[in-house]
């Protein structure tokens, strides 16, 4: 072990490390910081507010991009939809629609007198190519109740065009839940689980039914 950092959330997005408090019992806390890491010394220094992120912007679900020499930030909302925030913070553009939430979230034990419970959200990552933001589009089995499960996802595409978005997809829908993803201009990875997690017709041939599978997917053009 390199180093530890007991209650820290560290994540690699777009050339920078960002780092971010969170707790079980309450969640994130805070905002988000910006963060360096030094081999050498082995030593993580935090330095300070991450730049444009609006309030309520947590370290998972968001990413920078740059357009016209300015930073906008695209980010996931807890009911899953997706929104665009100019340099100042301000709310420019947001999808029609949620795309399923996401797989993984707590429950608050530790909240003010005065609120709700609540559950705190381990969201998708939204990767960020060119003027392309690429996510993860889930559809629940329950509509309401999108922590039962997933009947099945995709991978979408929200493309800017300086004022809105304009979604297309790549891929077919896949059954079960798409866990995670990487892309590069030429290829596209994809991390899949089946409905609830079991593949049943590895029962009758005697192996667990537990099972992840890997898709890779060329891509062609812009």
């Amino acid at each position: 072990m390199l180093w530890e950092g007991k209650g820290l959330f560290l994540r690699w997005i777009n050339g920078g490390l960002y780092a971010q408090k969170a707790t079980v019992a309450s969640g994130f806390q805070g905002g988000v910081l910006m963060a360096r890491w030094d081999g050498r010394q082995k030593r993580l220094t935090l330095q300070g507010a991450a730049p444009y992120l609006p309030e309520g912007v947590n370290i998972f679900g968001f990413s920078p991009m740059t357009w016209g020499g300015k930073t906008i930030i695209i980010a996931y909302d807890n009911p899953g939809f997706i929104n665009v925030y100019d340099q100042a913070g301000r709310l420019v553009w947001r999808s029609p629609r949620s795309f399923g939430g996401f797989p993984t979230s707590f429950k608050k034990t530790s909240f003010a007198p005065a609120q709700e419970p609540g559950r705190w959200y381990i969201k998708d990552g939204i990767q960020v190519l060119g003027k392309d933001a690429i996510f993860i589009e889930r559809q629940p089995i329950f509509k309401m109740a999108s922590g039962l499960g997933y009947k099945d996802s995709r991978i979408g595409v929200l493309r800017w065009n300086g004022s809105s978005m304009k979604l297309m997809v790549l891929g077919r829908r896949l059954p079960g839940t798409i866990s995670d993803f990487a892309a590069t201009k030429k290829s596209l990875m994809i991390l899949e689980s089946p409905i609830f997690g079991l593949q049943l017709d590895r029962i009758l041939k005697g192996r667990s039914p537990l099972t992840t599978r890997l898709y890779m997917y060329p891509l062609e053009g812009e």
